[in-house]
C-alpha cells in the first residue's frame, strides 16, 4: 500500500529527480509544470540558462546513475564526453596553473536540453508519474493550516482564467530560486525562512563552437575563472557530439557582451591567453547568449521553529548557487536521494518527514554552499546578507593550498576531488594541512604562473 498522492511543483531537474524519488513510495506522483515539456532535447522558457555551459560533477553523476541505471552511459552514447578535470582541462587562477596529472575527478559535458530530455524520458516512463501542464497559484491547507493538503493551479502558463485544485498527501516545491511558497506560507500564518545571500554579480555569455582540428597543446579545454583583481575569465569545455562551449564569465558586474566583437575581446582579456587560443581554433555554430546571475542564495528552511506537515522544498527553492561552480544539478539530485531514503527510514511516516528531511538537506547543502559563497565573498564589494565571510586564517590557508597546488598534483587533485564529490573532510585532513604548512614554512614562491605557458602533466598513478 503506497502513501497516496504526491504533488511536485516544477519539472526541471530538481522536480524530475524528486518525482523519481517519490515514485518508490507513493501510489501517484504529479508534476505540475508551467512550461510545455518538450518531447526532445529542446530549450524551454523556464530555463533561461539553458544555453550556458553545463557539466555534471562526479557526485551528481553517481546519484543520477543510482536513480536511473545506465544514464551516464546513455549520455555517452548520445555523444556527451567525460573528461578529467585535473588532467585534461588545465586550470589557471590567482596563484597560477594548478599541477596536472591523471585523477578521478571526471566531469560529464552536455548541453542542458539534452540532459533534461534524457532524465525526463526516464521519469515519463514511470507508470505512477504524470506531468500536468499548469501554473501553481496557491497552497491548499487544512482548516487550522497545520497541514498542506494540495495546490491550486491555473491551466497552462497561468494566463488562462479559472483555477483548479489538486489534492496531495505531500507537496514538494521544486519551483526554483524564485519560489513563491515562502510568501504563500506566510499567508497561512507561517514565518518565511531567513535567507542568506552572497552576491558577486556574475554574468555569462556562451557560444557553441566546433574545433577545426586538434586543439592546441593536445588539451580538451581550459579553465580560467575570474578572481579578485581579474574579473574576466571563462571556461572552454567539451559539451556533446564534437561541440564545445566557449563561456565567458565576468564578476562584479563586469558582464560579457553578446555581440561577437565585444565577446571576442572579453575572451582575450582573460588571465591566460590560452583561453583565446582555444577560441581561435574553433568555428562558431551558434549565436552568443548572455545570462546574468546575482549570486548564491539560501533559504534556511531547516531553522524554522514551526512548519506545516505535508510540505517540503527541494533544489533551488532551498539553495541556488553561482553557476560558475556547476553544483546545482548535483545538489538537487542528492537531495532527492535523501528524500527517498528518509521516507523509507521513517516507514512512510509523513508526519515527521518535514523536520527529518530538512535536517538531511542541511547536511547536503552546507559544504557546497559554503564553498561557493566563501569563494565569491573574496571580491571587494561582494554583497553579503546574513552570511559571515570566511575567517582570515581560513582564507590564508586556502590561498596557500592553491599556491602549493601549482607544484603538487596531489593537492590539486584533492581540491577538485573535494569540490566534485562534496567531501569537506578532504580539505580538513591532517595530510593536506601538513603539506600546506610545509609549503608555507619552506618559503617557496610560485613559479608555475606564466599565463602563456601550459603546464605539462605529471606522470603519477591515481
Amino acid at each position: 500500500m503506497g502513501l497516496g498522492h504526491a504533488v511536485v511543483i516544477g519539472g526541471s531537474v530538481a522536480g524530475l529527480t524528486a518525482a523519481r524519488a517519490l515514485s518508490e513510495s507513493f501510489d501517484r506522483v504529479t508534476i505540475v509544470e508551467r512550461d510545455v515539456l518538450p518531447d526532445g532535447p529542446e530549450l524551454r522558457p523556464g530555463v533561461p540558462q539553458g544555453r550556458q555551459l553545463h557539466v555534471l560533477l562526479p557526485v551528481g553523476a553517481e546519484a543520477m546513475d543510482e536513480f536511473f541505471p545506465g544514464l551516464t552511459q546513455e549520455l555517452a552514447d548520445l555523444g556527451c564526453p567525460t573528461f578529467d578535470e585535473v588532467l585534461d582541462t588545465p586550470w589557471f587562477g590567482a596563484q597560477g596553473w594548478r599541477a596536472r596529472r591523471e585523477a578521478d575527478v571526471k566531469l560529464i559535458g552536455f548541453r542542458r536540453p539534452l540532459l533534461e530530455h534524457v532524465v525526463r524520458q526516464r521519469v515519463r516512463a514511470l507508470a505512477n508519474v504524470e506531468v500536468l501542464h499548469g501554473t501553481v497559484t496557491g497552497l491548499l491547507a487544512s482548516e487550522d493550516a497545520s497541514r498542506i493538503t494540495g495546490v491550486s493551479y491555473a491551466a497552462g502558463d497561468g494566463k488562462v482564467t479559472g483555477v483548479s485544485e489538486l489534492a496531495g498527501d505531500l507537496v514538494v516545491d521544486a519551483s526554483g530560486r524564485g519560489s513563491k511558497t515562502p510568501r504563500l506560507l506566510k499567508g497561512l500564518g507561517y514565518e518565511p525562512p531567513a535567507e542568506q545571500h552572497v552576491r558577486a554579480y556574475y554574468g555569462y555569455a556562451s557560444q557553441f563552437v566546433r574545433p577545426r582540428g586538434p586543439l592546441p597543446y593536445g588539451l580538451q579545454g581550459v579553465i580560467t575563472m575570474p578572481f579578485p583583481g581579474q574579473t574576466r575569465g571563462g571556461c572552454f569545455l567539451p559539451s556533446e557530439n564534437g561541440i564545445w562551449t566557449l563561456c565567458a564569465m565576468g564578476a562584479m558586474r563586469d558582464y560579457p557582451p553578446a555581440d561577437q566583437d565585444g565577446f571576442d575581446q572579453f575572451v582575450r582579456d582573460a588571465a591566460t591567453p590560452i583561453f583565446a587560443e582555444m577560441a581561435a581554433a574553433c568555428d562558431p555554430v551558434s549565436d552568443i547568449v548572455a545570462y546574468q546571475h546575482p549570486g548564491n542564495q539560501r533559504r534556511l528552511w531547516e531553522q524554522l521553529d514551526r512548519r506545516p506537515r505535508g510540505f517540503i522544498p527541494i533544489g533551488d527553492a532551498i539553495a541556488s548557487f553561482n553557476p560558475i561552480y556547476g553544483q546545482g544539478m548535483s545538489v538537487a539530485t542528492l537531495q532527492a536521494s535523501k528524500l527517498r531514503d528518509r521516507i523509507a527510514s521513517l516507514g512512510g511516516d509523513l508526519e515527521t518527514l518535514p523536520d527529518a528531511f530538512m535536517a538531511d538537506v542541511h547536511e547536503v547543502i552546507e559544504f557546497p554552499f559554503t564553498l561557493a559563497s566563501n569563494s565569491d565573498a573574496n571580491y571587494p564589494g561582494t554583497t553579503l546578507a546574513n552570511y559571515d565571510p570566511p575567517a582570515p586564517e581560513a582564507a590564508a590557508f586556502f590561498a596557500a593550498a592553491e599556491q602549493a597546488a601549482t607544484e603538487d598534483p596531489d593537492i590539486a587533485r584533492d581540491i577538485l576531488h573535494a569540490a566534485g564529490w562534496f567531501q569537506p573532510e578532504i580539505l580538513a585532513s591532517p595530510e593536506l594541512a601538513a603539506k600546506v604548512q610545509a609549503w608555507v614554512a619552506s618559503g617557496h614562491e610560485v613559479t608555475n604562473n606564466d599565463p602563456a605557458l601550459v603546464r605539462e602533466p605529471v606522470t603519477q598513478p591515481v
